[in-house]
């Protein structure tokens, strides 16, 4: 009884030392944001005055240059897209390729390279991806709002480039799957299926997944901190511009949605 009781005094000790070091930090950390945050706050209440002015200045020429934008998104579209589709078919074959010789050799150190390379093109991929929906918003955006033309032909244009594009990106991230269970059978999984994560996941072994649980904190940490910047950013601009109060919806809904999900299943795994 003595020695638990001793041993919970010096947890409560090592418990009061760390977060009165911690303390001063945090309490610095606080000062020095609020310090920023005041700095921020009169900077953009000047800037705000002349924000009309340049929200004008800014429709005007997304008015006047909608043509070239039509013109010129398809064309970033595509150009964007052929090297990395040149990209991903010559590291695809290369790999096939030189996987045969590795699996014969039993070369493991060989195998690991060959999915390196095939990560980074995978990475390519998904890159590519998030530009197309990006791209393809600002002209949906772009012309419902500054085009004379609603729902022109441009629109029509850029919808089949990004339909087509998506397809071949999503045919592109499953030949780079099929390459990595060639060197891997015991991996199970296809991309058209609704529950490939899953699958692939159940197929990878116990350092695999420490992988992927690791990248997935990493990421969760990554989201949270942008979701607290942005929530500072549309916080700013809502108050100053005429973004409005949806925005700030928006990133406390995902950052509620990603800190929610998180802590559920932290509780339901640890069952």
């Amino acid at each position: 009884m003595e020695s638990e009781k001793a041993v919970t005094m010096s947890t409560e000790e090592s418990i009061k030392k760390d977060n009165k070091k911690a303390g001063w930090k945090f309490a610095l950390f606080l000062l020095l944001s609020g310090i920023v945050g005041g700095i921020i706050g009169f900077l953009s209440g000047m800037a705000s005055k002349g924000i009309p002015e340049l929200t004008e200045a800014f429709n005007g020429f997304m008015t006047a240059n909608m043509p070239t934008i039509e013109l010129l998104i398809p064309i970033v579209m595509v150009v964007s897209f052929v090297p990395i589709l040149i990209w991903c078919i010559l590291s695809i074959r290369s790999c096939k390729k030189e996987a045969t010789v590795f699996i014969e050799t039993d070369d493991e150190e060989g195998i690991e390279k060959l999915e390196l390379k095939l990560s980074h093109t995978l990475l390519g991929t998904s890159v590519l991806l998030i530009l197309y929906f990006l791209l393809y918003s600002i002209m949906i955006f772009s012309n419902y709002k500054y085009s004379s033309v609603p729902m022109s032909e441009a629109v029509l244009i850029v919808s089949i480039v990004f339909m087509v594009g998506i397809i071949l990106i999503i045919v592109l991230q499953q030949k780079i799957v099929d390459c990595i269970r060639l060197m891997n059978p015991e991996k199970q999984g296809s991309v058209y299926d609704m529950n490939f994560n899953k699958k692939w996941e159940t197929s990878c072994d116990e350092a695999e997944k420490q992988i992927i649980y690791k990248a997935g904190y990493k990421a969760y940490k990554a989201v949270n901190m942008t979701c607290m910047i942005l929530w500072v950013i549309f916080m700013i601009m809502g108050i100053n511009t005429g973004v409005g109060f949806m925005s700030v919806m928006t990133i406390i809904i995902i950052w509620t949605v990603l800190v929610c999900v998180y802590i559920y299943n932290a509780i339901k795994y640890s069952k």
